[in-house]
């Protein structure tokens, strides 16, 4: 685990925190010298916020603290197959205008918690007395009139989908008037989320939309950690300061419910590597921390727990104002993205938004042209691109044929969201199963009328072999991705070591690594040498061979050299400790025994005998 000291606006450890060894430490301050985090409050139409209550400018200034850290300190290098360094510990030394309230231990308990359960990461949080000199993050505001009474809710606006209609929701259906709220890190989305709105003025005239915008960004160096598990605490953070300002009740961040519960679509996929950012848990202790801190009742809510993207949409086409998508984005990956092709095709986010828009039969509000990749019919990038399309379609055709308790038993991850809904447990397993199997069932429709509409192009060749549909062609989407590519090696080196051999046998196991690694490098496989290193009890030992991030899980591959039956045992029991050692690592390992004089008598009982074992293959090469 990576621990890290973080000292906000000029604070030094002075004693408070001392005999501790730091991994890293970071120096965040908002204000010169050595400004590295700027904070700009702007499109204000209510100059009520003008003067921020000071616990309400402690909580932005927090979350923009800690989401500057999380962005600072890279979970994983490809060395770190244990994952030490996935989970971190930050300790922060933060001003505040209040310690000693901030400092109760109730709070500072719920905010830790909070944090925790969001990120995955460990949280301290020593809160210190202000400086005489100002040193709190600058606010200003334009001088736009008019005022907003009438608004009711705060409603998160990131300019996604779900958003979007969240936004609509709130006022056709609730009869509420939402105040829209973003959190934008880049001029695109600012001008994105700014187009978006000034469109929902013109359909919904009944209302006007005021729209509160933040800046938070890095000055001078960029972020090294994508994942960004603490941004929705910010942007929370930002809807509870302003809702507790203009004495207002209900915060809304929408999200449906799949996407919300994010249930993993491949078996290695768990833990802290599936965000919560809209998790039922994560937004009771969000309340529960917010309630205690402005002593006043602030109800934070997902209205779209129990609804599929596909639904959502649906209600959009109802008001008539389906042509609104083609003003939103919800790609994981915005930089880099163009106007014209908004969306890379092949994210969790943008994959779950196509197969919706078709299953509601909106394609013409969501062109395939506004997307870098068709993840139907474009060659799909061996790993991550291939992991997520074939993930999310077998894991819907898995549960549409589970029943109540074999879904909850296959994903128990689920108990946490039943036990945060506010509902009864019964209801709410019940309601989560309903959702997920009419999920399920927008997905086989798609996919269905999808292979139905280009099954000409597949069977004259004119489809690419790694797009989607010749993978489910092909039935690959029943395997896992990481089984098909340990496959793939196997089949590379089974092909091309003979060929190196064949006038010339091998006189060392050095040599056999040398001919996989010239194999592998001609068929374009990247993977690394003798990496990474290993500790186990008291020995260290690598893989020859490893893949490290392309799949959800890892492959080691092991390649043996056997040339007399003496070394046959011994290779045996180097194989062995091998599989203890690797498994613990959550690593699917691929062994290659080059039998060089035909030692192995039975080929197929030898490979039996290993693959019996969970996550292990085997080849013999001769």
């Amino acid at each position: 685990m990576t621990r890290v000291l973080v000292l906000c606006n000029h604070s030094d450890n002075g004693g408070i925190l001392p005999n501790t060894t730091y991994d890293e430490m970071l120096h965040i301050n908002a204000t010169p010298p050595q400004k590295n985090l700027q904070l700009h409050i702007d499109n204000i139409t209510h100059r009520i916020l003008e003067q921020l209550n000071p616990l309400a400018q402690d909580l932005l200034e927090i979350a923009a603290y800690v989401y500057y850290a999380d962005c600072s300190v890279k979970r994983v290098t490809e060395t770190d197959v244990y994952a030490d360094k996935w989970q971190r510990r930050f300790e922060f030394v933060m001003p505040v205008s209040d310690p000693d309230r901030w400092n109760k231990e109730e709070i500072k308990d719920l905010l830790r918690e909070t944090m925790e359960f969001l990120s995955g990461d460990e949280f301290a949080f020593t809160f210190i007395p202000p400086k005489p000199t100002p040193t709190q993050l600058c606010f200003t505001f334009p001088d736009m009139p008019p005022a907003f009474p009438s608004a009711d809710c705060v409603c998160l606006f990131s300019g996604g989908l779900d958003a979007l209609v969240g936004s609509l929701v709130a006022l056709k259906e609730q009869r509420e008037h939402p105040l829209l709220v973003s959190h934008r890190s880049l001029p695109k989305m600012d001008s994105l989320q700014k187009t978006l709105v000034s469109e929902l003025r013109k359909r919904n005239q009944e209302w006007q939309f005021p729209h509160l915008s933040i800046w938070i960004n890095r000055k001078g160096n960029r972020a090294v950690e994508m994942t960004q598990r603490t941004r929705s605490f910010l942007y929370l953070s930002i809807a509870a300061a302003t809702a507790s300002q203009l004495g207002i009740g209900k915060i809304y961040i929408c999200e449906n419910g799949v996407v919300s519960a994010n249930i993993p679509i491949s078996g290695q996929n768990v833990g802290t590597l599936l965000t919560r950012s809209t998790h039922p848990k994560f937004l009771r202790l969000f309340q529960q921390f917010i309630e205690n801190l402005f002593d006043a009742n602030i109800s934070v809510v997902n209205p779209f727990v129990f609804f599929t993207k596909t639904e959502l949409l649906s209600k959009l086409e109802t008001w008539g104002q389906s042509e609104l998508m083609e003003a939103t984005v919800s790609c994981s990956y915005t930089q880099g993205k163009t106007k014209m092709q908004p969306q890379c095709g092949t994210c969790l986010q943008c994959v779950n938004r196509r197969f919706s828009a078709m299953a509601g039969g909106l394609e013409k509000y969501d062109k395939r042209e506004y997307y870098e990749k068709d993840v139907f019919l474009d060659p799909l990038q061996e790993g991550k691109e291939t992991v997520c399309a074939q993930g999310y379609v077998r894991s819907a055709l898995e549960i549409s044929e589970m029943n109540d308790m074999q879904f909850f038993a296959k994903y128990p991850e689920l108990d946490e969201v039943v036990s945060n809904l506010g509902i009864s447990a019964e209801e709410g397993g019940q309601k989560l199963y309903d959702l997920f199997q009419r999920h399920a069932n927008e997905v086989i429709k798609v996919v269905t009328s999808t292979c139905s509409k280009h099954q000409r192009e597949l069977l004259v060749g004119k489809l690419p072999e790694n797009c989607l549909i010749s993978m489910l062609a092909s039935r690959r989407h029943l395997l896992e991705p990481i089984n098909v590519y340990a496959d793939k090696i196997a089949s590379i080196l089974q092909k091309a070591l003979p060929k190196d051999f064949q006038t010339e046998k091998p006189k060392s196991e050095l040599r056999v690594q040398e001919s996989v690694e010239a194999a592998l490098s001609a068929a374009d496989e990247r993977l690394r040498r003798e990496c990474p290193m290993l500790s186990y009890s008291i020995i260290q030992t690598k893989p020859d061979f490893a893949n490290i991030r392309d799949y959800n899980r890892m492959l080691f591959i092991e390649i043996k050299f056997l040339n007399n039956r003496r070394k046959l045992n011994r290779i045996m029991t180097e194989i062995t400790s091998r599989i203890t050692i690797y498994r613990d690592q959550g690593a699917f390992v691929l062994f290659v025994v080059y039998d060089a004089n035909r030692v192995i008598k039975d080929e197929d009982e030898f490979v039996r005998d290993l693959v019996k074992h969970d996550g292990i293959n085997a080849v013999v090469v001769r």
